[in-house]
C-alpha cells in the first residue's frame, strides 16, 4: 500500500499513512531496497529531501536498479545538488541492467532536457 500511495498521493494525510507503512515494512526488512526506495519517495513527496536522500542512499547500496538512480537524481535536485543529480540521471538512462520501463525512461529523458536549460 505504501508504494501505491507513493505513486498516486499528494495530500499530507495519505503521505503520512504511506510513511507509517514504510516504517512498518522497514522494521521487518530494513535493508530491502524496494522498501527503502518507497520510503525515499514518500519523504521526497513530503518535501523532506534530506530524509529522502538518507533512504535513497541505503536503497542504492543494496540495489543497482535504474529507477533508484532516477529517484536519487530527483532527490538530489531537490537538495540543490544539480551536478550530482545529473550524474545519477545519466546513470539511470545509461543502465544496461534493470532498465527503466518505457514511460519512466521517457520521463527521465524529458528531465534531462529540462535540466539542461537550467
Amino acid at each position: 500500500m505504501a508504494y501505491l500511495y507513493s505513486q498516486t498521493a499528494s495530500d499530507k494525510e495519505t503521505l503520512a499513512k504511506a510513511s507509517q507503512l514504510c516504517g512498518q515494512a522497514l522494521s521487518l526488512q530494513p535493508e530491502n531496497p524496494q522498501f527503502l526506495d518507497t520510503a525515499a519517495w514518500v519523504a521526497y513527496k513530503q518535501g523532506d529531501f534530506a530524509g529522502a536522500w538518507n533512504y535513497c542512499q541505503d536503497a542504492l547500496a543494496n540495489s543497482d536498479k535504474a529507477v533508484h538512480s532516477l529517484h536519487a537524481a530527483m532527490i538530489l535536485r531537490g537538495l540543490g545538488e544539480k551536478e550530482l543529480a545529473l550524474n545519477y540521471l545519466n546513470s539511470a538512462l545509461e543502465s544496461n541492467t534493470n532498465k527503466l520501463d518505457e514511460k519512466t525512461y521517457s520521463e527521465a529523458v524529458n528531465l534531462k532536457k529540462e535540466w539542461a536549460t537550467d
